[in-house]
């Protein structure tokens, strides 16, 4: 199974908000907020705010693979690869992927477009669950919500499937109580897991990106990312995952018939043969779309 670990780094965007909206931010609810309120409001709504930095670290055979890292910069940035010790001694190649520009706070739409077009770039090549650490509740959230206003389609369903395609590690690991949500760090920390904050923690992310300090902030998102992995790879045999979906006998009517139509097959031994290889709904879906896309192409 391949499995992705992913984190999100972002800014406010206090340009884009206006009169109208800050007004409308502050007198949201049942009481007027406070400026304090309004501005943690604006980092952390995904309708004001910029994805910077995307971090996603690849799990394969239990083992973390490799890892990359697509974030802002200006042009001083170059794409690379780089080796990484993680906390129990294991080297992981990780390749940073800049998205430059000369003025970078001008071009943060353009930046974010290409860093959540590479995400789902990414998706289609064969992920087949995704890890997060409060990804429902704000990075899978934000990046859906951001990649609608850029028009970007997402290229698969992982991050909004909930029959163990994304698995929020801090949903499970709280009981989804959110009385009972700790942080990353504090977590990690009793798992044995090292997780450097030398230089850097989440609250600091926005000013050292207006200082200009983007290399900083990818590997601070990689480093987070990377705790992420090896907390999944600690406790994966420990997580309940929905059973997938089962196929339906309409759906593999639709394949049969599809390859019957294609290939000079007899369809009750299509039948036959595609029962005893698709048994999940998802992958029934998958191979519906790429069996019509064939048939429209050859006749």
């Amino acid at each position: 199974m391949r499995v992705v670990a992913f984190d999100i780094e972002t800014v406010p965007d206090y340009m884009g908000v206006n009169l109208k909206d800050y007004l409308y931010l502050k007198t949201r609810g049942q009481r007027e907020r406070t400026e304090e309120e309004v501005e943690r409001d604006i980092s952390f709504n995904p309708f004001t705010l910029y994805v910077i930095s995307l971090a996603m670290v690849t799990v394969e055979d239990d083992r973390i693979r490799e890892g990359q890292v697509i974030y802002a910069s200006d042009m001083s940035g170059s794409e690379h690869s780089q080796r990484f010790t993680t906390g129990n001694g294991e080297e992981v190649t990780v390749r940073f992927v800049p998205v430059t520009e000369d003025v970078v706070e001008d071009k943060l739409y353009d930046i974010e477009h290409e860093i959540l077009r590479t995400f789902w770039e990414r998706l289609k090549g064969g992920v087949d669950r995704l890890i997060s650490f409060n990804g429902y509740d704000f990075d899978g959230y934000v990046i859906r919500i951001r990649s609608m206003l850029h028009g970007l389609l997402p290229t698969s369903n992982l991050l909004e499937d909930q029959d163990g395609g994304h698995v929020d590690l801090l949903r499970s690991l709280s009981g989804w109580d959110r009385a009972k949500r700790f942080s990353l760090d504090f977590i990690c920390r009793k798992f044995g897991i090292y997780t450097p904050k030398d230089r850097i923690d989440g609250s600091k992310v926005a000013e050292e990106f207006f200082k200009g300090n983007y290399r900083l902030i990818a590997e601070y998102n990689l480093k987070d990312t990377l705790a992420l992995a090896q907390l999944y790879l600690k406790i994966k045999d420990f997580l309940w995952v929905r059973p997938p979906k089962p196929a339906s006998e309409a759906q593999i009517n639709k394949i049969a018939a599809i390859l019957s139509k294609i290939c000079p097959l007899d369809f009750n031994q299509v039948k036959d043969a595609v029962k005893n290889h698709v048994t999940a709904s998802k992958e029934a879906n998958t191979i519906i779309n790429l069996l019509e896309d064939i048939e429209k192409r050859i006749l």
